[in-house]
């Protein structure tokens, strides 16, 4: 998987157990459970565990898709100072030509 791609899945896990820890905590408080107070207490460590991941994953993701554009950005730079360079020797080609022709007319 590609790095980015796994970020999001990472995201949707994170929410998942959000959810889940939620779920937890509600049905915890609906019902009468003998450890009611454990349960509530993993609950809320779920729901803690899965934002921390939601929201480290979406920074990640932000993160790589922006160094991708900064490589992109960087390679499109490179291809056209290339050209640049290709038209400035095409330029001093044509003006050591000029010369050659100065050169001649004043022999």
């Amino acid at each position: 998987m590609q790095t980015r791609t796994r970020k999001i899945f990472m995201a949707f896990v994170g929410a998942y157990l959000v959810y889940m820890g939620v779920q937890l905590v509600n049905s915890a408080v609906k019902g009468n459970p003998q450890n009611k107070i454990l349960f509530i207490i993993c609950g809320v460590v779920f729901a803690l565990f899965g934002a921390a991941t939601v929201i480290f994953n979406i920074k990640e993701y932000i993160k790589a898709g922006k160094e991708e554009q900064e490589a992109l950005d960087e390679v499109e730079d490179d291809s056209n100072s290339g050209q640049d360079d290709d038209d400035s020797g095409q330029n001093d080609g044509a003006g050591e030509q000029e010369e050659d022709k100065d050169s001649e007319e004043g022999k």
